[in-house]
């Protein structure tokens, strides 16, 4: 057996999967969980290297999580971390054996992904390009407006809205875009005209003010803007994540009829157990649409009125929004 220090050991743990491609938000999910894993192991049992790891260890650290009241699922995700490195160390016979693989999971919790409805991002989106907005920064309005219709009308991770190259990714005969999802697999996923016509806009002024900017946000430096960067966008103009926004795509696609075979392809899901907890949302939604209706005098809601019939497309475009940031920007026509 190879008795090495942890640290040394989750630095070539993350080379290794550096390897295969994982992606920095893998890779950085990784380091921390591992870290704080290390640091507990040092600062509770004096351990310091690979061969005084051990199963009792891991069980000790997480009645330490569970003890915290740090969340099931959150703890399943950490174990799952923890799992796949104690493999790799078994494996590199840093360790005797698979100090992980007998520690059972905790209890997944089940819970319902929190969801925006249509009419409130449309809110939002038209008020960054409205005039009454307080903030006079146009070029940073259009920025922010950009990211929450794109995140909302493709249903992107936030991660996966940072890797796209505009030069090569969007495919603006097709209204797609190329993207590379989790597990470094590719997926294409769809976009309105207006949206791709507000985009091209964007990244044209972008271009004429970062030069050397190559990705969807870039910075005054031409680096991409960070993860924390454009959650703070989401959550200044919504109170949400970005995450959110994808659920929010699922939900309000789901109301509108869209089958789950056709939903989880375009999420990229693997399992149709993931894509089922929308058609569970969205009939959630219907049933309060229903009992709004008031059928033979029943109060309802006390409205008594019918529902409004959903529109066939999430956030349908309109001439009007594109013409408005034509004119902000100073621009004679919109982009074909």
């Amino acid at each position: 057996m190879k008795n090495i220090r942890i640290e040394q050991a989750i630095q070539d743990f993350l080379d290794y999967l550096a390897s295969l491609n994982r992606t920095p938000a893998t890779l950085k999910t990784y380091r921390q969980v591992l870290g704080w894993f290390a640091k507990y192991a040092e600062a509770h049992h004096l351990v310091e290297t690979t061969g005084q790891l051990s199963e009792a260890l891991v069980e000790a650290w997480m009645k330490h999580l569970h003890e915290r009241e740090i969340k099931g699922n959150t703890r399943r995700a950490w174990l799952t971390v923890l799992k796949s490195w104690s493999k790799y160390l078994a494996h590199k016979e840093y360790t005797r054996k698979d100090i992980a693989y007998p520690i059972a999971m905790p209890k997944a919790e089940k819970r319902k992904p929190v969801w925006v409805a249509d009419d409130k991002i449309r809110e939002a989106l038209n008020l960054l390009l409205s005039d009454s907005h307080p903030c006079k920064d146009f070029y940073a309005n259009l920025r922010d407006h950009v990211l929450i219709r794109l995140l909302y009308v493709t249903g992107m991770r936030i991660g996966e809205a940072m890797g796209v190259d505009p030069s090569k990714d969007i495919q603006w005969e097709s209204q797609s875009i190329e993207i590379l999802g989790k597990g470094r697999k590719q997926r294409t996923v769809y976009a309105d005209g207006t949206t791709l016509q507000i985009l091209r806009l964007y990244l044209e002024e972008q271009t004429k003010r970062m030069p050397n900017g190559h990705r969807l946000f870039s910075g005054p430096d031409g680096r991409p803007l960070s993860y924390e960067t454009l959650k703070r966008i989401a959550k200044r103009h919504l109170g949400v994540t970005p995450h959110v926004l994808r659920h929010s795509y699922a939900t309000n696609l789901r109301l509108r009829g869209m089958d789950l075979d056709a939903l989880a392809e375009l999420m990229g899901h693997e399992s149709m157990e993931t894509t089922r907890i929308y058609a569970t949302l969205a009939n959630e939604e219907l049933r309060k649409r229903y009992m709004a209706c008031g059928l033979l005098g029943g109060n309802g809601n006390g409205t008594g009125e019918l529902p409004s019939p959903p529109t066939p497309t999430i956030l349908p475009g309109g001439e009007a929004e594109v013409k408005r940031v034509v004119r902000k920007l100073g621009r004679r026509r919109a982009p074909r």
